[in-house]
């Protein structure tokens, strides 16, 4: 992958500033090479929080024994993930405990899937909406 610097650096800021526009779970090696780019290669006081589920871009980018596997929450994690940013402290119809239930099963485990549904059905208050 050739990359001119501004390319590269546009491909960063766009990474950095609008990650949710990209596919992470698509994320290849040569994806964090054109990233990488636009960061200093010196260990000077900045750090970067990177997240993929491709343990070959994580081992690619260098972080040696600073990975973490996380695992996919279990169903319990993820109804309390939803509630805790879909719902406001007042009482939850059973309905809609349902089908909140029923909706983070088909998020699968993944946090931030849960999270993105969860601000998205935030503003809902019919079953209908």
């Amino acid at each position: 992958m050739n990359l001119t610097w501004h390319e590269a650096e546009e491909s960063a800021v766009k990474y950095y500033y609008f990650p949710n526009l990209l596919p992470n779970p698509k994320w290849k090696t040569e994806a964090w090479d054109a990233v990488r780019l636009c960061f200093p290669s010196e260990n000077k006081g900045s750090g970067i929080l990177f997240t993929t589920r491709n343990t070959e871009v994580a081992r690619d980018a260098g972080t040696k024994n600073l990975s973490l596997q996380m695992d996919l929450m279990g169903p319990d994690e993820s109804w309390s993930l939803f509630k805790s940013v879909a719902i406001s402290s007042e009482a939850l119809p059973y309905e809609f405990e349902t089908v909140g239930k029923h909706i983070t099963d088909e998020c699968h485990g993944l946090p931030l899937t849960i999270v993105v549904v969860a601000r998205l059905l935030k503003s809902k208050r019919a079953i209908e909406d």
